[in-house]
């Protein structure tokens, strides 16, 4: 199954190329929800792309030696 920010990004070129054939209000909001699911799609995609792998839980007092 492919990623959900991906299908995001997929449906809101889709919207914005399918109302370049509209004119007039139809066009601006079909163009603009086009842009915001672009931009959710890689806002999340990124977010989830830039997510540590591991669980952030080093303490440097671990790495001192126990006299």
């Amino acid at each position: 199954m492919p990623d959900k920010s991906l299908v995001l990004i997929l449906l809101g070129v889709a919207l914005i190329t399918s109302t370049l054939s509209l004119h007039g209000l139809l066009r601006g909001f079909g163009q603009g929800a086009g842009v915001a699911l672009v931009l959710i799609g890689v806002a999340t995609m990124s977010a989830r792309l830039r997510k540590r792998k591991d669980d952030g839980m080093w303490l440097p007092s671990r790495d001192e030696d126990q006299r």
